[in-house]
């Protein structure tokens, strides 16, 4: 499996989230971007929408430990998780 779909499908299933959404739709419109250097360090940039009620802190942080385990256990290291709350909304 691809480390951009094992990183996608970890974000996905963090509840609280609504949708994932690109940083800026005049780039692109992969809502990810995902970088691996030589030495399987990978950076993470993305946009999401949360549930207007939910925590966004307690959002991240799940993603950042979800993350970092899917990681490991595919011999990779997290170097940088760049996560922007676009916006909420109720459901």
């Amino acid at each position: 499996m691809k480390i951009e779909s094992i990183i996608e499908n970890t974000i996905k299933s963090v509840p609280g989230i609504i949708d994932i959404v690109p940083l800026d739709k005049n780039i692109s419109d992969n809502p990810f971007l995902i970088t691996v250097n030589n030495e399987k360090q990978v950076s993470i940039y993305f946009g999401m929408i949360i549930l207007s009620n939910s925590y966004a802190k307690t959002i991240v942080e799940e993603i950042q430990e979800r993350i970092i385990y899917e990681l490991d256990k595919n011999s990779y290291k997290l170097l940088k998780l760049e996560i922007y709350i676009k916006g909420t909304k109720n459901e």
